[in-house]
């Protein structure tokens, strides 16, 4: 795999594909300093945002400001999905399976994986933005970095889940059958993401809130003094635990500095205006408030 050189086919219709993404949502990278001078054997470990689509302007950012391309291991179940296992295969992804991450990381290509996979990816209604929904036996990523002496970079984002909100959780089971009219896919579609139970987010996008989307590399943790421990699970569980202590860190960061950011909104105007009549309302109760506690 090489990352799709600048003017090539698939980068042009990457762009043209992109392009609503990119003016509802511009990109502000930061933390790379993190990295020092450290460009191979990465493992990149993130925060899912809601469907996924944080991934293309992180690979895109990340690649024009360090050179570094991580190769995304995706859900199984995409690679089955038409059109969709063609596009992750073109942005280097790779079905996520064991064996294909042994592989990669015997060749030390930098990888890029998210922890909360198709749930997390796929949040409800109830779940509360940009939380980490990891299950607690998911070791996988910590043991394939021991196992291989990788460095974990944890990846905080925040920013898409303001502009894209679930409004409705419908069973992932209801739309494989057309809500039933078909039956279910044989066992060619598998994977968490589809299995029964499951559910999929229907998202409505509020282009008033556009905003910029923030990505915040944080400290390394580094796995090199470990490396052959990966059948260490109390080793496994505490590289687990820093690498999402590091990364709910980042997502607060990030929340915060974006309070003070005054280019945050992209249409930062009619923000203004909202605020500044939410203002207003504010004001108008506390003084209705102030005159009847006189009477």
């Amino acid at each position: 795999f090489q990352p799709p050189q600048e003017g090539s086919g698939f980068a042009r219709i990457m762009s043209v594909l992109t392009w609503p993404q990119r003016q509802l949502c511009p990109v502000d990278l930061m933390g790379i300093e993190e990295l020092g001078a450290e460009r191979s054997r990465l493992l990149f470990v993130g925060n899912h945002a809601i469907l996924g689509i944080d991934v293309p302007l992180l690979i895109r950012n990340l690649f024009e400001k360090t050179g570094i391309w991580p190769r995304p291991l995706g859900e199984h179940a995409w690679f089955s999905v038409p059109f969709v296992g063609e596009l992750l295969a073109h942005l280097g992804g790779v079905d996520g399976t064991r064996h294909n991450c042994d592989l990669l990381m015997e060749r030390g290509h930098n990888l890029l994986v998210y922890p909360g996979g198709a749930r997390e990816a796929w949040k409800r209604t109830t779940d509360k933005p940009y939380a980490l929904l990891w299950g607690e036996t998911h070791l996988g990523f910590a043991r394939m970095a021991v196992k291989h002496g990788y460095t974990i970079v944890p990846v905080a984002t925040v920013g898409t889940e303001d502009v894209i909100q679930p409004c409705a959780d419908i069973p992932i089971q209801r739309i494989l059958t057309v809500g039933g009219y078909l039956k279910p896919p044989g066992g060619s579609v598998g994977g968490k993401a589809f299995e029964q139970g499951a559910r999929f987010p229907l998202v409505v996008p509020k282009p008033a809130k556009a905003q910029k989307v923030y990505f915040r590399l944080m400290p390394l943790v580094r796995t090199q003094d470990f490396q052959g421990q990966e059948s260490d699970e109390d080793l496994l569980r505490s590289l687990r635990d820093l690498t999402r202590s590091r990364l709910e860190e980042g997502i607060s960061s990030l929340l915060e500095h974006r309070r003070s950011d005054p280019h945050r909104f992209v249409f930062q105007k009619a923000q203004d205006r909202q605020n500044q009549k939410q203002e207003a309302a504010v004001a108008s109760v506390q003084e209705a408030a102030a005159a009847a506690s006189k009477l």
